[in-house]
């Protein structure tokens, strides 16, 4: 074998190899959330949660800077979707939420979100206030995963 065609295998290969690795550890970077129970993600608090009213009546969850609600059009909250936000000065955090809110202690600022449920991948842009809360909701073809319509 010639030393031009080896050193194209060689490439081909190492590039194949960089691929998988770099998927594999963005799906080791996804974490898992518990519902109801702030999380530190990559140095950022983020929770799952909104799993009945008393957890959406909760408080708590007003102090965080921004709220991402999954929903259907007849207005069902979703659970169990995959979620990613990007922007500001740290590396994308990707987390699973089993329930239909997810809160994310941002600082102010731009960021794109991510969410995919039951293979349907809504995303959208939101601006952090440094006051108070920005509040979105994402709404997906009626999937089976629906949580509780919202009262």
């Amino acid at each position: 074998m010639n030393l031009v065609r080896k050193s194209r295998l060689t490439m081909a290969g190492l590039t194949a190899a960089a691929l998988v690795l770099s998927t594999a550890v963005a799906l080791a970077q996804t974490v898992n959330l518990p519902v109801n129970r702030p999380t530190d993600v990559g140095g950022t608090q983020v929770a799952c949660t909104g799993i009945g009213t008393d957890e959406r009546d909760n408080p708590q969850w007003a102090s965080y800077p921004f709220k991402l609600e999954l929903a259907v059009p007849n207005g069902a909250l979703l659970g169990e979707t995959d979620v990613t936000v990007s922007g500001g000065s740290h590396p994308p955090i990707a987390v699973h939420c089993a329930g239909p809110w997810v809160l994310f202690q941002l600082a102010p600022g731009h960021y794109s979100v991510s969410a995919t449920t039951s293979g349907a991948t809504k995303t959208a842009s939101v601006d952090v206030p440094s006051k108070g809360q920005k509040a979105i909701t994402l709404e997906f073809p009626t999937v089976p995963a629906q949580v509780k319509p919202a009262e």
